[in-house]
């Protein structure tokens, strides 16, 4: 494990605009301090499964209760072998609503299914140059042969909510040119196809191509509400196998929304942050972790992912349309909106990531969450992937000088 020293002589600290408070009729709120270990095992050891029956006879099943299901044997038992293979685990050093704690960052890597801990010191390190101003944690395996490994990222965060005045926010106008740390929030990316151009057709159906007549915040209201409204969804947005175990996100993205006419929640804020580039407003993606649901009460701890656009004279505002849905109706647009702008649990989720997959040369070797890696010599047969993820919270931040 590298000591907080080693990290922290290793960080930049420069704030892009990416990362700056909110300003003018947006705000951030009531900080919290929140401790986050994300733990990650793959393992080719996957195991069959039967299902307990009450007529089983004796000797032919495990004794259990009707219907429950146990491993029954050991199907998959290949051997991943690694050399010099990096784990890329994104880090938000500073967003627009969180702020990581730089000392507190520690990383561990074990081996095999006792868990084992391999000394890695100081040759994790943290690379800048990711979307917006972003960090990834890089934690090198020099060596490996087995059929377990996991590795564990421990951090803590201060997360605030956000708080805006939608009459004011309604009274700013749009920009003659998007500033250059915010234009990469326009391009297409994966699972974000906002060059498809049925997603520019949807614009002008919605908006009758005036959308820049009014002003942009009332101008991405309308358009959401439409989206939001018309989607159909199934599932829960993150993938699950058998007894709960958490693989990743269940995603397709935004083309493959478009394409099948229905998508998971996860494709829902794909499909959003994609229509509104495809309006010209910079939209990202946040990609992070929660304990909390949309109405405020304490859940086992998750996925999740919700969007910021970008309003000159305010900064990054956050939305939610999984909340946004069935719960914004006819609503003035100058009026406060449930999801949008004012989010009140917004300091219960610690934000990872712009991004699904950290770009560059990455694979995932189940499920798109958040963390990649470049194994090497070659890519292992397809381990399974178990997430879990720890939030503790540790009261109130610091407040912003206003």
């Amino acid at each position: 494990m590298p000591t907080a020293a080693a990290l922290a002589a290793l960080l930049v600290t420069a704030i892009a605009q990416s990362g700056r408070p909110p300003v003018g009729p947006l705000e951030r709120i009531e900080p919290r301090l929140i401790e986050l270990r994300f733990e990650v095992t793959l393992s080719t050891e996957i195991r069959s499964y039967a299902i307990v029956d009450d007529r089983r006879q004796p000797g032919q099943l495990p004794r259990g209760r009707s219907g429950e299901l146990f491993p029954a044997v050991v199907a998959y038992q290949a051997v991943m072998e690694l050399a010099d293979t990096p784990i890329v685990m994104p880090v938000l050093l500073n967003g627009a609503y969180s702020r990581v704690d730089h000392d507190s960052i520690k990383a561990t890597l074990r081996f095999g299914s006792t868990g084992r801990e391999e000394s890695i010191g100081d040759l994790v390190r943290l690379d800048s140059g990711y979307p917006y101003g972003g960090h990834a944690l890089v934690i090198p395996i020099r060596e490996f042969r087995g059929r377990t490994l996991s590795f564990e990222v421990e951090l803590t965060t201060q997360s605030w909510s956000s708080r805006i005045d939608d009459a004011e926010a309604g009274r700013l106008t749009w920009p003659d040119a998007w500033p250059a740390e915010v234009r990469e929030a326009l391009a297409p990316q994966r699972f974000i196809e906002s060059d498809d151009p049925r997603l520019r057709e949807m614009v002008d159906r919605i908006t009758g191509g005036r959308h820049r007549l009014v002003p942009p915040y009332f101008a991405v209201k309308e358009i959401l509400r439409h989206v939001v409204t018309d989607a159909q969804l199934a599932g829960t947005g993150v993938l699950r196998g058998r007894a709960g175990t958490l693989h990743g996100y269940d995603i397709g993205g935004a083309r493959a929304m478009l394409d099948d006419g229905i998508g998971t929640p996860t494709d829902l804020v794909c499909l959003c942050v994609a229509v509104l580039r495809a309006a010209g407003v910079p939209t990202r993606p946040v990609v992070g972790v929660t304990n909390y649901d949309h109405r405020g009460e304490k859940q086992p701890a998750n996925l999740a992912v919700w969007a910021e656009f970008w309003l000159p004279g305010a900064g990054w505002i956050p939305f939610d349309p999984n909340d946004m849905r069935g719960r914004i109706g006819g609503r003035p647009f100058d009026q406060s909106w449930t999801g949008f702008g004012t989010m009140r649990h917004l300091n219960r989720r610690v934000p990872l990531a712009y991004h699904f997959i950290p770009p560059r040369t990455l694979e995932v070797p189940q499920a798109a969450a958040i963390w990649a890696w470049d194994p090497r010599p070659d890519t292992p047969p397809a381990p399974e992937q178990h997430i879990r993820i720890n939030l503790t919270s540790r009261g109130r931040g610091e407040d912003d000088p206003r």
